[in-house]
């Protein structure tokens, strides 16, 4: 896993600060706490740990992110969502989009959007088998669901 940049950050942000930014997007239950007894949540919070988020509050999170609800610069929003496009799908739909996983949970959250119509998703696969890749299933069945949802806008 490639954790290690976010939780450089997070160390350079220091707990106050990143507790704030969690409180100011409302993030899921905004537990930053960690495991219990580890002291860790700084670095492993988001990791298979305290902070949880629902697919709802996974949508409701998105949709303040699209349209820019938060007091943030412009900038932060334009590098984020550059950050997160993932491609473009059929008839020019712009796919935007964030994997998570911790074994066996994989999430892909994002949205698809054109000519200004934007439809957000929060795709959670657990994977009950040893070994498999659920956040790689769960960002591929996305991409066929969202190109099947592009097929059907078009007609």
């Amino acid at each position: 896993m490639k954790n290690w940049y976010s939780q450089l950050l997070t160390k350079q942000l220091g707990m106050k600060k990143f507790q704030s930014y969690i409180d100011l997007l409302n993030y899921g239950n905004k537990d930053l706490s960690g495991d219990a007894g580890k002291n860790n949540g700084l670095t492993h919070a988001w990791l298979g740990s305290s902070l949880k988020i629902s697919a709802e509050e996974q949508i409701t999170f998105l949709k303040q992110l699209v349209n820019h609800e938060w007091k943030l610069s412009s900038s932060a929003y334009s590098n984020t969502k550059d950050i997160l496009q993932r491609g473009t799908l059929n008839d020019n739909w712009k796919l935007y989009g964030k994997t998570g996983s911790f074994t066996p949970i994989g999430w892909f959250v994002g949205w698809i959007e054109k000519d200004g119509k934007i439809y957000l998703f929060a795709y959670l696969k657990r994977d009950e088998k040893q070994g498999e890749d659920p956040i790689g299933r769960a960002e591929n069945r996305v991409k066929d669901a969202t190109v099947k949802l592009t097929e059907f806008l078009q007609k």
